[in-house]
């Protein structure tokens, strides 16, 4: 999987990128940069709030994850508040970096394209990898996608993005609560970078209001 601090320091890079792109005065990039980079945060982070309605549901913690978030549709109906909004700035930063979650879940993992649509027309959940390609995701005991705990399944040896890369000795495994997770060496690469990003985003502005006090 994609951790939550890549997710947010790509958002962070994605938004420095913009401000650069946007303005060539090294002052106004200063006074706008904390701005830029705290919405890059929050588009890096969005597709994953489908996890949280899961903390006050008796239901499986992944139930809905990937099925309304990370996919076409919601890149859609984004994609079209940005062009309402004639693209302001900070609604395309959140834009860029909700599309580059939607891509490292794909690159090493996967996502939802078809959702929740692909319930109705094809009967289950399907979803689409780079290294897991095309397919419908299996069922378990009456309950098909994520919320099937399919991954905890020996089958999964033959499907699982996770396992792909740990035999390949392309990243780690990590306790993720009672099971494991997976992080590759590119993902690591990015976030322990983003660490001290993520923190001076928040830091940097508030001693600023309280130095001017």
């Amino acid at each position: 999987m994609t951790s939550f601090f890549t997710h947010m320091g790509i958002g962070i890079i994605l938004g420095e990128l913009l401000l650069r792109f946007m303005d060539d005065d090294p002052e106004l990039r200063k006074q706008k940069r904390f701005k830029f980079w705290f919405i890059g945060i929050i588009g890096g982070l969005a597709p994953d709030l489908d996890l949280i309605p899961t903390l006050f549901m008796d239901v499986h913690s992944y139930a809905y994850h990937h099925y309304f978030t990370h996919t076409f549709l919601a890149l859609g109906l984004l994609f079209l508040i940005v062009v309402a909004t004639k693209f302001n700035p900070f609604m395309l930063v959140f834009f860029l970096a909700f599309f580059a979650h939607f891509m490292t879940d794909f690159i090493d993992n996967s996502v939802s394209p078809l959702g929740p649509f692909d319930i109705i027309m094809l009967g289950q959940p399907w979803e689409w990898g780079l290294l897991r390609g095309w397919g419908p995701m299996p069922c378990v005991d009456g309950l098909c996608g994520w919320a099937s705990d399919f991954w905890l399944y020996p089958e999964y040896a033959n499907h699982d993005l996770w396992t792909i890369f740990l035999n390949n000795g392309w990243g780690i495994s990590v306790p993720f609560g009672t099971t494991e997770e997976f992080l590759t060496y590119y993902d690591i690469a990015i976030s322990i970078p983003s660490i001290p990003l993520i923190l001076a985003t928040v830091i940097v502005p508030v001693k600023r209001k309280f130095s001017r006090k």
